[in-house]
C-alpha cells in the first residue's frame, strides 16, 4: 500500500511559510514542492524563497518621467516600399505609385533632401502618412524636385546629379 506524505510546513526566522500553497512566486513553489530535486533549486541562495531581490514582489515603480519630442500627427505611417527609378543622363527619376494620389495637393507632399539621401513625405493619403526615406543614393546630388500625375496616380521625383555618370543602383549599401 502507498502511503501519500503531506509537505513539511516550517515557519522559517523571517516569518516565511515553506508550505508549497502559500507560496509567493511559481520558483518558490517549485522549490518547496520538490525540495533538493526542483528545476530551480540552484537559485534558491541567490534569488532566495521569494525570487527576485531586487523588486520583491511589489509592483513596478516609475523611475523617471521625461516630455516626449517627437511630433506626431496621429495618423499612422506607412513606408512606401514600392516603387521604380530610372537613370536618365544628369537627372534620377523615381517613380511611386499609389492609388488616391488624384486627391493630393502639392501642401500634402514634403520632399526633405540632402547631397546623399531624400525623403518623400505624403500627409493625410487615405488618412495615413506615407514615407519614401533613402538614407544613401549611389552619388551626391545637388537638387531633388517632385512633379505630381494625378491622371496616372503616380509622383515623380526628380532628382539632379552632382556628377554626371550612370547610375547602375540608386541606393548605395
Amino acid at each position: 500500500m502507498m502511503s501519500t506524505t503531506e509537505p513539511e510546513i516550517e515557519i522559517m526566522q523571517d516569518g516565511a511559510v515553506t508550505d508549497p500553497s502559500e507560496a509567493r512566486s511559481a520558483l518558490e513553489e517549485n522549490i518547496l514542492a520538490k525540495g533538493k530535486n526542483s528545476y530551480y533549486y540552484a537559485h534558491k541562495s541567490t534569488l532566495g524563497l521569494g525570487g527576485d531581490t531586487k523588486n520583491y514582489g511589489t509592483p513596478p515603480r516609475l523611475l523617471s518621467r521625461s516630455e516626449s519630442k517627437v511630433e506626431g500627427t496621429g495618423r499612422p505611417k506607412k513606408v512606401i516600399t514600392d516603387y521604380a527609378w530610372a537613370d536618365s543622363g544628369k537627372k534620377v527619376k523615381v517613380y511611386v505609385t499609389i492609388e488616391g494620389i488624384v486627391d493630393l495637393t502639392d501642401e500634402h507632399v514634403q520632399l526633405e533632401h540632402t547631397k546623399t539621401s531624400i525623403c518623400l513625405r505624403l500627409e493625410n493619403l487615405k488618412g495615413m502618412d506615407w514615407i519614401l526615406d533613402i538614407p544613401k543614393l549611389n552619388d551626391e546630388i545637388q537638387k531633388a524636385t517632385f512633379k505630381l500625375k494625378q491622371a496616372s496616380n503616380k509622383i515623380v521625383l526628380l532628382l539632379t546629379k552632382e556628377n554626371d555618370f550612370s547610375w547602375y543602383d540608386l541606393k548605395k549599401e
